[in-house]
């Protein structure tokens, strides 16, 4: 795909999308660089016109992402998404995933499993939640549900942590 010579790509949202995240990777002094090229995040596009090839034009309320957060700015890792997908794939949100409750239940046929959404495993087994919970204290079952273990914060962090230094390793 050719991009036409006589777009003015300063008014284009597809050409400020290009120019902010290359800043942000490439510019110490912007405030953003810290948490861009600082951590190592590279832009790797040679110019607008393979940006624009690989993206194509913006979906209206659609802004630039990466898939994988830790990622370099390319055309494997690089999408338009809506501020809520944004949103989920920011570093706090993953780690405030990790830093979540996990929690060990033994199913009706005695298996142990690890559950790390509580309110999404009741609604998908038409269990109620306080039930479930208190089943731990109780030492009942609750449909034939019943909470072993809730897996405390620095248990969870600590998988967190290793699994994010295994996949570090893989990238080297």
């Amino acid at each position: 795909m050719q991009i036409s010579k006589s777009i003015n790509r300063r008014a284009t949202p597809e050409y400020m999308a290009f120019v902010d995240a290359r800043r942000r990777c490439e510019q110490p002094s912007r405030v953003q660089y810290p948490l861009y090229g600082g951590r190592g995040i590279k832009f790797l596009f040679k110019d607008f016109e393979e940006f624009y090839f690989v993206l194509g034009k913006r979906p209206e309320k659609h802004s630039l992402d990466r898939i994988d957060n830790d990622g370099h700015y390319c055309a494997s890792n690089v999408k338009w998404s809506t501020q809520s997908e944004q949103t989920k794939n920011r570093r706090s949100e993953i780690l405030n995933k990790s830093k979540a409750l996990d929690w060990l239940i033994q199913t009706p046929d005695n298996q142990i499993i690890k559950v790390h959404n509580m309110s999404n495993f009741c609604k998908e087994n038409n269990l109620c939640k306080e039930n479930l919970h208190s089943t731990l204290r109780t030492g009942w079952k609750h449909a034939g549900f019943k909470v072993v273990k809730k897996l405390g914060k620095p248990e969870v962090i600590a998988a967190y942590q290793a699994a994010q230094a295994a996949a570090e390793a893989a990238r080297t």
